[in-house]
């Protein structure tokens, strides 16, 4: 072997270099590469400086794994270029350049160098032009020709596999998908598109449902109002963790057309049960209005459901701070009375005050069913039993001797009508109607009560169109002055009334029904003509199974305590004063603290057979990350939970993780009474 034959250069071997720069479309390389199959790679660069490399055998591999082959043609070079690739000086020998082709790293695999001279652009090499040089120049060279060539072809045919299982695999996702006859698509945590399938793509103007992935609803093609009042109904479902169903709202398509859609919005978790992202599908029910008065009736209805929604949640943050205020009005003059004699002539203007207050909180659980937060927790129950009990009621009586000459009747099915629900939200809400009825009527007439089975077939339109299922149907009708038409569709508004303001309740009686029938996943329909009178039917979901039993309390003769120490946590000085007083009169050994991080430090030192955690207090901790530091220091805790609020999801996770009662604001001494004793109890 001559050494001529060993040391030949690679600046002899290398060829032209064919060069682009970083900001030149993808889809020029992949042209240049399918017209003439000799070219194996093209080199980046820009100012004479080499900035990376594009090898054929990788592309399609880089493309399919990054953008996928629909989209790849709209990126710069720069996005799937080499970043790093191996450059060598043309003076090197063949057989040094080998060798620096097999040291390279173990994750990366090189098919051509850049060869350069002087630090300029020289050419390219194909690594088997190196090695099949070396074959010729010297015969134990085989051996790394056939070592390199194997790797090269194992991990080409691996990632090919690799690669056609993905396809396939994707493939046949997207044709399950694109089988379902609605629209189907979900999302990021941050509202952005992961995938849809062939209708959806449809509707947003898109070829190809995997064009939409990574866009947002801003990138599609509704209009802006649209797309910002769809990307808060997803951080809504995603922030409450709660699906929410059967929402009407107006789409504009890729044609510009304005059509309307039943929407469905679920949540998406992952393995830890973490909320990652939103998973939707919709129903195309422009079909179903078949004139422009109907399509008008559905805007209003939409903008009426948009409004109430507004005015829920500014009723639910009045409500919370109403709450902590109406904790004293109600429970200190309770303090003041059991100190003093019964024959005190301050008893009664304490009493006047306590009951003032007790009015007032009343007004407040309307606020927070109206927020649609009252509702906390449902049992089965006969909606036949709600109205015996409601005309057995005082209320009921009352309402009778007042009005002499309306006759209210009940007309009841023979068959039981069992639903989920909140008895007192229901009793409330039948009151609320029957007062309404009754007072519509000016002279002698009558209300009639009624309940019956239906099973809807197909969506009925009402004040909320009712979808298909099995309903037990609440109806008041009276036969009174009746409601004018352009006033059916204000009567849910919060003190929108006809009547004498402060006559007749607070205002908020039909906005109170409106809130609980949705809380119930309940639909109303409203059938009125002035002069004729009036008809209210709700549907309420039916179910099955028997009625739960009632969960026997203590009796309120058996509160006093056996000198256990509780642990009172708010951040509201009035409520750790008056709870404290109180428990203390029930041979309680009570502490305080006006914040979770303090409470800490005092477990830290002291221990307490029970908490009082209040859920909500700013800043800081609030009762769930509390309890969760409390649990540290002693793993069996007992707690109770208090809230302005109705219980929520901080409130159940608490529970979940060992807190017992949730018990709402503002309470009566009785109920912290009774709700301390049976945790105590219950913890043993």
């Amino acid at each position: 072997m001559k050494d001529e034959d060993i040391l030949i250069h690679i600046g002899s071997i290398c060829e032209k270099a064919y060069t682009v720069t970083p900001e030149e479309p993808i889809s020029s390389i992949k042209e240049l590469f399918d017209l003439d199959k000799s070219i194996g790679a093209v080199v980046v660069a820009e100012d004479e400086t080499i900035k990376g490399l594009v090898m054929n055998i990788h592309l399609n591999d880089r493309l399919s794994h990054q953008y996928g082959f629909s989209l790849f043609y709209h990126k710069p070079v720069k996005q799937i270029m080499d970043t790093d690739p191996l450059i060598i000086d043309a003076g090197l020998t063949i057989e040094e350049a080998a060798q620096k082709a097999m040291d390279r790293e173990n994750s990366k695999l090189y098919d051509h160098l850049i060869v350069t001279e002087n630090n300029r652009l020289r050419g390219i090499v194909a690594v088997r032009t190196i090695l099949i040089t070396l074959v010729r120049s010297q015969k134990n060279h085989a051996l790394i020709q056939k070592k390199y060539t194997d790797r090269l072809e194992t991990e080409d045919r691996e990632k090919q596999q690799a690669i056609q299982k993905l396809q396939e695999s994707k493939k046949m996702r997207q044709l399950v998908i694109d089988a379902i006859p609605h629209a189907v698509f979900w999302k990021d945590r941050n509202s952005n598109y992961l995938g849809c399938n062939k209708k959806f793509a449809e509707d947003a103007g898109a070829l190809r449902p995997e064009d939409i992935k990574g866009l947002s609803d801003f990138d599609l093609s509704w209009s802006r109002k649209e797309a910002a009042l769809f990307r808060s109904q997803d951080q809504r479902v995603m922030d409450s963790n709660l699906p929410e169903l059967h929402i009407r709202q107006v789409q504009t398509n890729a044609r510009g057309e304005k059509y309307y859609l039943d929407t469905n919005k679920l949540p998406l978790h992952d393995n830890a049960g973490n909320v990652v992202g939103i998973l939707c599908f919709y129903q195309d029910i422009t079909q179903r209005l078949e004139n422009a008065d109907e399509r008008l009736r559905l805007e209003k209805q939409l903008a009426q459901a948009q409004k109430m929604e507004a005015i829920g949640r500014l009723a639910g943050g009045v409500a919370h701070d109403l709450n902590n205020i109406l904790a004293s009005v109600i429970n200190y003059p309770y303090l003041i009375m059991m100190d003093l004699p019964k024959d005190s002539k301050l008893m009664r203007p304490l009493k006047i005050i306590q009951a003032s207050g007790e009015r007032a909180a009343a007004i407040v659980q309307d606020l927070l069913t109206l927020a649609r937060r009252g509702v906390t927790q449902k049992e089965r129950l006969d909606l036949n039993m709600i109205i015996n009990e409601y005309l057995q009621t005082p209320e009921s009586l009352t309402l009778k001797t007042e009005h002499p000459r309306v006759n209210i009747r009940k007309q009841a099915d023979s068959r039981d009508l069992f639903i989920e629900g909140s008895p007192v939200h229901l009793m409330q809400t039948l009151m609320n109607l029957t007062n309404n009825a009754v007072e519509a009527i000016p002279g002698s007439g009558e209300v009639v009560i009624t309940t019956h089975r239906q099973y809807i077939d197909k969506p009925l339109d009402g004040y909320d169109t009712i979808n298909e299922g099995d309903y037990a149907v609440l109806s008041i009708s009276d036969n009174g002055m009746g409601i004018a038409k352009e006033d059916i569709e204000k009567i849910f508004e919060p003190f929108y009334t006809k009547k004498k303001m402060g006559k007749s309740g607070t205002g908020l009686g039909m906005s109170v029904v409106w809130g609980t029938v949705r809380d119930h996943n309940g639909y109303i329909v409203i059938s009125s003509k002035p002069g004729k009178g009036t008809i209210i039917n709700i549907y309420f979901p039916a179910c099955r199974q028997g009625i739960e039993q009632a969960v026997n309390t203590a009796p309120e003769e058996d509160l006093m305590g056996q000198g256990q120490s509780i642990l009172i946590v708010d951040d509201v000085p009035d409520q750790l004063e008056i709870a404290s007083n109180y428990l203390r009169k029930l041979n309680y050994r009570v502490h305080t603290s006006k914040s979770g991080e303090q409470a800490i430090e005092h477990m830290k030192c002291r221990t307490a057979d029970l908490l009082v955690l209040d859920m909500i207090m700013e800043p800081g901790m609030d009762g769930l990350e509390t309890y969760m530091k409390a649990l540290e220091i002693n793993p069996r805790q007992p707690a109770v939970i208090v809230s302005g609020f109705s219980e929520s999801e901080r409130v159940k996770k608490a529970q979940m993780l060992g807190a017992g009662a949730y018990l709402r604001k503002p309470y009566n001494f009785v109920n912290l009474g009774r709700v301390v004793k049976q945790e105590l109890q219950r913890a043993g």
